[in-house]
């Protein structure tokens, strides 16, 4: 079992020598943007059956659902913001010959 965390303070999203410095109009270039702390849960179990090796595993991303932005591209009529996804779980399961 294993929990994990992913933490930003803040970020910016002009990459401009000028929102960095703080020089563009706040009111129009709200560069900085808030921070956001994820968490995440992995839980694995080894088994072995008739001479095979296993593991199975459930692994739990984002597990609070917190609402963040996960980041910007660039288009012509300035940036698109794209959401971080919600809560989101992966299963897996993994044989050894």
């Amino acid at each position: 079992m294993s929990l994990a965390t992913e933490y930003q303070s803040k970020w910016s999203i002009y990459t401009d020598a000028k929102a960095y410095n703080g020089e563009l109009d706040p009111t129009i270039y709200q560069n900085w943007q808030k921070g956001f702390n994820l968490f995440h849960a992995r839980i694995s179990y080894q088994w072995k059956i008739w001479g095979l090796n296993g593991e199975c595993s459930l692994f739990a991303r984002n597990i609070t659902a917190v609402k963040y932005m996960a980041f910007t591209e660039p288009d012509p009529d300035g940036n698109s913001y794209q959401p971080g996804p919600g809560r989101e779980i992966f299963a897996s399961i993994r044989i050894k010959f």
